[in-house]
């Protein structure tokens, strides 16, 4: 399955955005020879985000790139970490 959604992320000192995500999951079925159970494996990325300049309050939409250069890719990284885990508990449950 593959589709984009729109989730509420946080990024840099706690800043709460609404990130537009383009994501991939698919099931990978039990192995019982080596012991795997099965589940969801989701590949997330964000692709944009819309959030509230700290100067203006005005709303800004942020690409991956202008994110990059704003909060640094080891934060976008995380932020996209955060939403594969929770979309692979939610899919496995």
């Amino acid at each position: 399955m593959q589709s984009t959604v729109f989730k509420t992320i946080h990024l840099g000192d706690d800043i709460e955005c609404s990130a537009q995500l383009a994501f991939s999951a698919e099931f990978e079925g039990a192995d019982r020879e080596c012991g795997f159970t099965g589940g969801h494996d989701v590949t997330a990325e964000i692709v944009s985000v819309q959030m509230e300049d700290p100067d203006t309050w005005e709303l800004e939409l942020l690409s991956r790139d202008e994110l990059i250069r704003r909060f640094g890719m080891s934060d976008l990284l995380r932020a996209e970490r955060e939403v594969e885990d929770a979309m692979e508990e939610t899919l496995n449950n």
